[in-house]
């Protein structure tokens, strides 16, 4: 019998096949882009995400401090909550990493025959919202001297990040909710132009359950095929295109994480198709009930 029904509703989209093929196009169109902002709201948290981890912070250390001292101030940030990694930097590799970061030529090495900065600790903070009560932590340690702190940059950053994640996930909510009205209501339309079909059935005596599965399976058919189209085509340029955009244009992608199609389809894929076929099967449902009470 089901076998039946499937049967009559492929033969269904057949002969209305422009009604169908309407369906599938607005389908297929509303959730493909569902489909991109997610795809691009899932990168831009991966890139936030990145950039709120691994905060870098330098702890210089008193002068006069010796080894055994030095270990143990750098033993007791290490087990500090929220310090994924310490590294000691003595007084010469500071001096070296200064000088080549200010691009200081090697006569400067005639006038200054010792470091005149301070050893230090190069301490990694896990993420940017914990930063504040590490540095304040540090910082109350005998043994540190200074512990540089652009607190209202790292606040920013954090606001930023939580500012973008939720306006991209109410964009994506209002899309969803858009193109769910209106893959419903184009279903709706492809089924009310059969109104008629429908109330001859019914008056020859079909039940409600036998006029309605070749609805309901004609209904969840259009909404598969439609959802199967946007995530063809994911699966088929995302990575292409995203290993373009990222070699086009280096300088904005050089620090971004971007997430990979193995790591994105396994879940988008299936919840697309699902979402699909659920707007198809209860788009029906609803319009059916409209000519079923009679």
């Amino acid at each position: 019998m089901r076998i039946r029904h499937f049967a009559e509703a492929c033969r269904s989209i057949v002969r209305n096949k422009m009604m169908s093929l309407s369906s599938v196009i607005i389908v297929a169109a509303c959730l493909f882009i569902v489909m991109l902002m997610v795809c691009l709201g899932l990168n831009i948290d991966s890139a936030l995400g990145t950039a709120e981890s691994d905060v870098q912070l330098t702890a210089f250390i008193e002068d006069g401090l010796i080894g055994e001292q030095i270990n143990e101030l750098l033993i007791t940030i290490n087990n500090m909550e929220h310090v994924s990694h310490i590294a000691f930097v003595s007084k010469e590799e500071n001096w070296a990493r200064l000088k080549a970061s200010l691009d200081i030529t090697e006569k400067v090495d005639e006038i200054v025959t010792s470091s005149p900065v301070s050893a230090c600790y190069d301490v990694t903070v896990d993420s940017a919202q914990y930063t504040d009560a590490v540095v304040e932590n540090i910082r109350a340690l005998p043994g540190i001297s200074t512990l540089p702190y652009a607190a209202e940059t790292v606040g920013l950053l954090v606001s930023l990040g939580t500012i973008i994640r939720i306006v991209f996930l109410v964009i994506i909510a209002l899309l969803a909710l858009l193109s769910i009205v209106i893959i419903t209501n184009t279903i709706r339309l492809t089924i009310d132009n059969r109104k008629i079909e429908i109330g001859i059935m019914k008056y020859i005596g079909s039940t409600n359950w036998f006029i309605r599965w070749p609805f309901l399976l004609e209904g969840l058919i259009l909404g598969l095929t439609g959802a199967l189209i946007p995530v063809a085509l994911f699966v088929i340029f995302y990575d292409g295109v995203m290993g373009f955009l990222v070699e086009t244009f280096q300088f904005l992608f050089a620090s971004m994480e971007l997430i990979s199609g193995l790591d994105i389809f396994p879940v988008l894929a299936p919840l697309t198709l699902a979402i699909g076929g659920v707007i198809g099967t209860l788009a029906s449902v609803f319009t059916m009930r409209k000519y079923l009470d009679v």
